[in-house]
């Protein structure tokens, strides 16, 4: 009996952890725009470091930030 008990606890822990479970049993997921926030939120962080690391080198240099930049937040 504690075997049987055991293993369908296991059983339900396995499921409830799955991608799937998430998506079907209506655990909140971020929605796009939050994604996106999100995903900016990072590249700005990446432009930042990006621009402490050239600051005192060519303007092209840092240029080169800004373009990977829009390219990190138009993925």
């Amino acid at each position: 009996m504690h075997k049987l008990l055991l293993l369908s606890s296991l059983a339900i822990v396995a499921v409830a952890g799955s991608p799937a479970f998430a998506i079907e049993g209506g655990l909140p997921r971020m929605n796009a725009s939050q994604l996106r926030a999100e995903r900016i939120d990072v590249c700005a962080d990446r432009k930042y470091q990006c621009l402490q690391n050239a600051v005192g080198r060519l303007f092209s240099q840092r240029g080169q930030c800004v373009i990977r930049y829009d390219q990190c937040v138009n993925r």
